[in-house]
């Protein structure tokens, strides 16, 4: 939006939070990523997450630099999510170390089949079967035991993955109507 910034500072004129989601980095038509959310952080934007699943060409790895940026120059609230798929669960682990390094939050989201219907044929979403539902919960606990300020937040409890990984069809299950539930 043009007016992004605008609208950011009328937000907090009013006293609302306002928080950001991306698909990556913004490139703004002649602004750096860096002077956008600079000039955002100065209106009253409260954070930012970005969205960074890891292996896509639309994928920047700068992305987790502008985190670090968010967080440490502007002083805003940053985080990267990445939604898990069968295609980038061998990455996830190295985004999630990446992140909790730099002390950006990290939070990976196992992709789901929308309505119990699958979607494994498209190219752009295949949720995960049961290897990958096992493997999704060994790199959770691995990265909870990584040092980090958040390394233990915003995780799903152990019992619903393992329900989830034990169901007959997870990658086509719709699993998630009260996943808020779950989480710890």
């Amino acid at each position: 939006r043009e007016d992004l910034p605008e609208v950011v500072s009328i937000s907090s004129g009013l006293g609302v939070r306002s928080t950001m989601n991306t698909n990556g980095g913004i490139k703004k038509a002649g602004l750096a990523e860096e002077d956008y959310f600079k000039q955002l952080a100065q209106r009253g934007l409260f954070g930012v997450h970005f969205s960074y699943d890891g292996i896509y060409p639309k994928n920047d790895p700068r992305v987790i630099g502008l985190a670090r940026y968010c967080l440490t120059t502007l002083h805003i609230y940053a985080g990267v999510r990445t939604v898990v798929t069968k295609d980038n669960l061998a990455v996830v682990e190295n985004i999630g170390e990446l992140c909790i390094a730099n002390s950006i939050f990290f939070q990976a989201v196992p992709a789901v089949a929308k309505d119990g219907v699958s979607s494994a044929s498209s190219d752009n979403f295949r949720p995960l079967d049961t290897d990958g539902w096992r493997e999704y919960i060994a790199i959770n606990r691995r990265l909870s035991k990584v040092r980090g300020p958040f390394a233990k937040f915003l995780r799903m409890s152990e019992g619903y993955l393992k329900k989830v990984a034990s169901a007959p069809n997870p990658e086509t299950a719709w699993h998630c109507k009260k996943l808020s539930a779950h989480q710890i």
